[in-house]
This record gives C-alpha cells, structure tokens and sequence, in this order.
C-alpha cells in the first residue's frame, strides 16, 4: 500500500478547520492511513499544505517521494508589481514564515507548481494559469459537510425576508456591493441580512479591524448595536461549526458578493455556493468565472453584475415561491450527482493515482 502524508495547513494557526475539510476528511472517509509528514520518515506521497512556504524547496530534495501542492487561492493572478506581491515575501520572513527572503511571491509560487508532480485548486480560472507550468493540474471541492448538516430547521414562518452571508471576516467589505440594493429593498419589505463571521481580521498583514465597525460603515443606521433599544436590519452572529448550519437554514435565501474586478477574488473557488446548496438553500452571486459555470450548469440565471441586478434578483426571490422550488429541484439534484462524499473521495483517489 501507497505510503502517504500530509503537512498540516494549521500547524500555525493559519486556517484551524481547513485539513479536517479537505485531506484528513479524504482518510476518514475513505479508511486511508495519512500520517503527518516527517524528515525521517519513508512515506512515497507528500501532500503540501496551502500554507507551504514556497522559498523552501527542500522536500523536493526527496527523490523517491511524489508531492502534491495545494495551491488554492489564486495566487498567479496577482500583478509582480502589486504592494502584496512585493511585500508578501517580505512580511513572511520577518515573521519567521518564510525561509528566505523574496520580493516576487507569485513566481516563487509559480516556481513550487513547476517542482511539483501534481497541483491540487479550487477554480477553472485558476487551473488555466497553473497547466502554463504543470498539466497535472485538478480542480476540488471541499468537504464542507460537517456545516451543512443541521437537522429539522426551515425557514421562520413569518412575512420577513431573511438573507444570510457567511465568510472570513477579511471578505467582510464585500458586503458593501449590496449595501445600496438592501436599503432599497428594507423600505419596501420586511427584510433582515444575517451575517455569520469573526469579530475582527488581520489587514496589511499585522493590524487587527473590527468586523463590527466595517458593518457599521457598509450599512449605517440599518446596523444596531443595541436592537433593546432601536430596529435593526443587520445581524452579527460569530461563527461557529455547530450552529452555521442552523443558522442558514433558518434564513431564505444566501447572498455571496464579490469584487469582480479583483483578479484574485475572480479566480476564487466554487465552494461557499456548494455549501450554500448543500444547506438546501438558494443563494444570488457576484459573477465570478465559477458561479457564472455553476449558473449555466443549472440554467439559472442567480448572478448578479451590479446593485439594479442584486434588486431585482431578490425581489423576484421574495415574491415568486413558484421559482424558489424549481431553484431547489436543480440544486439538490447537482448536489447528489457531482458534490457528494462520493465524489469528494474520488476526486482525491483520482490525483493520488496521478502521481504514482
């Protein structure tokens, strides 16, 4: 039996629940032994974190060990002469996360895509890039199930609309795409968003903001600290994995908002719109090139390209049931048949078998 380990993208904290999503999920799953990497140990397939330092291509010094990157954020989509290219490399060595100092991290990545002999990543746009350097090149899902699991809840029978947004709190001022729809939409429905995330982020690498206050910002009066007191439109619910999934399957519908013309978040993965389906709830997107597939794989127009459209699009959606149970039939049926545990383990067995 193949020997295979994995270096865990949580070793520093960086991403606590992502290993347990993605390729020790794959060993649970499946009955795989995956064991955390060491120097001395002889195992034949390496599996690199997202987090991997790509000025340390040490383990590729390993002859008889196969590596297989997981490079998931859209990395080479980012300018050479961006400040967060630049300085990335910078920033990661003064921090002790890099072993070496770079100024062009997007073609150290490029470089580590190049050594490896299989490339793990989350988008079609992505995968463009990354065959330029290495054709063994897959595109997977993650294996959010354990957040979309919550039993027995539906939408609140009631004549108010809610919408629901979960995300790292870093993607928070997206929400300031909707912002000018939603107070239009408040003044004519009994309307609420709910939005599941953390209290504050990291900006610029080393300072912390406050989610609350950029909520604030984005939605002004329709945002209230103290709802004793005052209506508010706008709700804060602080993640947690064993309530999300209840709390989205209390709400309606699911907003996913994005800068389109940020190169890094256009080539962002499928997954937050799998998870909203697989929480059997229909969600309205910013028209990245994955939604834009995922929307013509079902023949339903759910994009929405600027404030008129996001309007228009949930109005349709609080006013026409008829349409919201056609949505549904077509998002469980590409549930089962292409995002399923199934499909999740065979997408691992398939790169795995790539690479022996």
């Amino acid at each position: 039996m193949t020997k295979i380990s994995y270096i865990p993208f949580s070793q520093n904290s960086a991403n606590l629940g992502y290993d347990k999503r993605n390729i020790l999920l794959y060993s649970k799953l499946s009955n795989t032994k995956i064991d955390e990497f060491t120097h001395s140990e002889n195992s034949e397939i390496v599996i690199l974190p997202p987090s991997f330092d790509p000025t340390d291509t040490s383990i590729f010094n390993y002859k008889n060990k196969k590596i297989i990157y997981q490079l998931v954020d859209d990395y080479l989509s980012v300018s050479a002469f961006s400040f967060k290219n630049i300085f990335r490399g910078v920033i990661n060595y003064i921090l002790g996360k890099g072993k070496k100092i770079c100024f062009n991290y997007k073609k150290q990545q490029e470089n580590l895509c190049k050594l490896s002999d299989a490339i793990i990543c989350s988008s079609e746009e992505q995968k463009k890039k990354i065959e330029k350097f290495n054709k063994n090149c897959h595109i997977f899902f993650e294996g959010n199930f354990h957040i979309s699991d919550a039993k027995n809840n539906a939408p609140i029978n009631s004549d108010t609309t809610r919408l629901v947004w979960e995300g790292r709190a870093e993607n928070l001022n997206n929400l300031s795409i909707i912002s000018e729809a939603f107070i239009k939409l408040s003044k004519k429905y009994k309307i609420e968003l709910h939005i599941i995330s953390d209290y504050d982020f990291k900006r610029f690498f080393f300072f912390r903001m406050s989610s609350i206050k950029l909520l604030k910002k984005i939605f002004g009066e329709l945002f209230q600290l103290n709802t004793t007191f005052k209506k508010s439109n706008v709700f804060f619910h602080q993640w947690n994995k064993n309530f999300v999934s209840s709390i989205i399957k209390s709400c309606d519908f699911a907003i996913i908002p994005l800068d389109v013309n940020n190169k890094f978040l256009f080539g962002k993965s499928m997954n937050k719109l799998i998870l909203m389906w697989r929480n059997e709830i229909i969600a309205l997107t910013s028209p990245i090139a994955s939604y834009k597939n995922l929307s013509k794989s079902i023949d339903i127009e759910f994009c929405c390209k600027n404030s008129d459209e996001w309007f228009k699009k949930i109005e349709n959606l609080i006013l026409n049931i008829k349409n919201k149970e056609i949505h549904m039939k077509k998002i469980k049926k590409i549930i089962n048949d292409k995002y399923s545990e199934e499909k999740f383990i065979e997408q691992w067995n398939k790169v795995i078998q790539s690479v022996k």
